[in-house]
C-alpha cells in the first residue's frame, strides 16, 4: 500500500486529473517507484484503457508484441542507470595475508560474475598451470582443439582467472588477451563466458530478437522504404538470412560508409585477414565472400 500510495502521489503531483491523462505518463514519471515487473503490469493495465499511448505499431497499424516493449526496455534503461551507482559501490573486501586488504566490486553492471572467487581447492598456481595447458594445446591443435572435452572442462575452471585477467587495470588490449586466453575467441566459448557472467544466453536471446524485431524491422522498410539505398537492397529479393537482410537494410538506412565492412575471400582465414586487409583500430565487420547473404563474416577489433 505504501508504494501504491507513493506512486498515486507522484503521478497526481505531475497534473493527471482524468482517466484519459494516463494516456500522458512517461517512464520517468514512475521508474523511481516501482521495480521492472511492477512496470510492466501498470504499463499493462494503461495499454489496455489507452490502447495506442504505449503501442509499438508499425505502419498499417500492425502492434508489436505486448503493444509496450520499447517503453518497458526504456524503463528497465533508465532504472538501472539510476541505480548504477549503487551497483558500483557495493564492494566485498578481499581475503588477504597482507597489512592491508584490498577491495573488488562483487557485481557491476548487471553482471552476476564480475569477480568471481576461485573454486574450492583451486589456487593461482593451479589454474596457472590449467591456462598454460590451454595455451599447449592451442599451440599444437589450434581452433579444432576447442572440440575437445578437456578444453571445454578447463575454460570452465579457469573462468575466474579470465575474468581476472579482463578486469586488469591498466585494461589489457585484446590482443594480450587473445594471446592468453585463445580460446577464449572461439565462438563457443565466448558465449559460454558470456553466459557465466550474465546468467544469459546470449546466442538464443539474439536468435529470439532477431526472429521477434527483425522481421518488423524488413516489414517496416518493405512499407516504407526510407531511400533509394534501401529500395535498391529490397530489389535483391528476400533469399537471404534475416540477421543479413536486416544489417543491409539498416546500414542502407543510415548510408553506412562502404569502408565499415570490409570484404575478403570466402576462404580466407583470420591470418590472411590481417595480412591483406588494412584494419583500423575502430571495429570492423569483415565480409567472407561477394556478399554479406553469404552468412560468412569475421570482425576486427583494435585493428
Amino acid at each position: 500500500m505504501e508504494t501504491q500510495d507513493k506512486l498515486l502521489e507522484k503521478i497526481l503531483s505531475c497534473g493527471l486529473e482524468t482517466k484519459e491523462d494516463l494516456g500522458y505518463v512517461k517512464e520517468e514519471d514512475m521508474s523511481d517507484l516501482l521495480r521492472p515487473i511492477q512496470c510492466r503490469k501498470l504499463l499493462d493495465a494503461f495499454q489496455l484503457d489507452s490502447t495506442r499511448s504505449f503501442a509499438d505499431v508499425l505502419h498499417g497499424g500492425q502492434l508489436i508484441g505486448g503493444g509496450y516493449s520499447s517503453l518497458l526496455l526504456q524503463l528497465k534503461v533508465h532504472i538501472e542507470h539510476l541505480n548504477r551507482n549503487n551497483t558500483l559501490v557495493r564492494r566485498r573486501m578481499q581475503k588477504s595475508t597482507g597489512d592491508r586488504p584490498t577491495r573488488r566490486p562483487t557485481d557491476s553492471y548487471g553482471c552476476t560474475r564480475w569477480q568471481p572467487e576461485f573454486p574450492p581447492g583451486e589456487s593461482d598456481e593451479t589454474l596457472e598451470d590449467k591456462r598454460k595447458r590451454l595455451e599447449e594445446i592451442f599451440l599444437h591443435e589450434g581452433v579444432a582443439g576447442a572440440e575437445r572435452a578437456e578444453v571445454s572442462g578447463l575454460m570452465e575452471a579457469t573462468y575466474c582467472l579470465q575474468r581476472r585477467t579482463i578486469n586488469a587495470t591498466p585494461s589489457p588490449t585484446i590482443e594480450v588477451i587473445q594471446n592468453k586466453w585463445p580460446y577464449l575467441f572461439v565462438q563457443k566459448f565466448l558465449y559460454a563466458h558470456f553466459e557465466l557472467l550474465t546468467d544469459t544466453n546470449i546466442h538464443r536471446m539474439l536468435e529470439l530478437s532477431m526472429e521477434e524485431c527483425g522481421k518488423a524491422i524488413i516489414q517496416f522498410f518493405r512499407s516504407k522504404p526510407t531511400n533509394e539505398e534501401v529500395r535498391a537492397v529490397l530489389a535483391m529479393g528476400e533469399d537471404r538470412e534475416v540477421a543479413s537482410y536486416v544489417t543491409q537494410l539498416l546500414l542502407a538506412h543510415f548510408k553506412e560508409k562502404d569502408g565499415l565492412i570490409l570484404q575478403a575471400d570466402v576462404s580466407a582465414t583470420a591470418a590472411d585477414v590481417q595480412r591483406t586487409l588494412t584494419l583500423l583500430q575502430s571495429p570492423r565487420m569483415i565480409v567472407l565472400g561477394e556478399t554479406l547473404s553469404k552468412g560468412c563474416w569475421m570482425v576486427s577489433i583494435e585493428g
